[in-house]
């Protein structure tokens, strides 16, 4: 999908369009009332909207903190679609830390497969786990960057303080030990392991 970004000559107005390339007229509709309902009651209360992802609830708490009452220089933030406009206010973004805003801390270890590395927002990798796909993020100290990088697509486990979201949901982990698993198809099987058993 491409986005064509137009201002009109003397304003202060910028108009996003979305445009799709191959791609079915009825997924595109859907995609847009998708973005237009869930905007809509994720204003009005917090519940997560119908195919929100964790990270499509962050990118509407970014619009909304868009908004700078004190200096004054963004005061409305509305996103039109189908004849129809949802306004935006801060009120979003109260609504998406109720979703998943951080609600405790406690030291724990995280346990999936190291699935990227980056320096945007402080040096950090991602796990994901296994079984539920939730997606964490690993913040790391600068000198175990080539051990990270050396890890990767591999399964770990980290150990560290885990902050929590409020549906309980691991939300990211301050790494201070790490260690790399074997592979499930390098464990034992139970045929390896029926003569502990006996």
């Amino acid at each position: 999908m491409k986005w064509a970004v137009s201002v009109r000559s003397g304003s202060v107005i910028v108009h996003f369009e979305a445009i799709a390339d191959q791609v079915d007229p009825n997924i595109v509709a859907e995609s847009v009332r998708a973005v237009r309902d869930g905007l809509d009651l994720i204003e009005k209360k917090p519940q997560r909207p119908r195919y929100w992802s964790d990270a499509a609830l962050k990118r509407a708490k970014e619009l909304a903190e868009a908004l700078d009452s004190k200096a004054g220089t963004l005061q409305h933030v509305s996103i039109s679609a189908d004849s129809t406009q949802k306004v935006i206010t801060r009120r979003t973004s109260a609504n998406v830390d109720s979703l998943i805003g951080i609600e405790l801390r406690a030291l724990g270890s995280i346990e999936g497969r190291l699935r990227t590395v980056s320096e945007g927002g402080g040096l950090h990798f991602v796990v994901e786990d296994a079984i539920t796909h939730n997606q964490v993020r690993c913040y790391i100290k600068e000198q175990d960057t080539e051990t990270i990088l050396a890890a990767f697509r591999k399964r770990v486990v980290v150990y560290g303080e885990i902050l929590y979201r409020r549906d309980r949901q691991p939300a990211s982990i301050t790494v201070d030990r790490f260690r790399v698993l074997r592979e499930e198809k390098e464990l034992p099987s139970a045929a390896d392991v029926r003569g502990i058993l006996a």
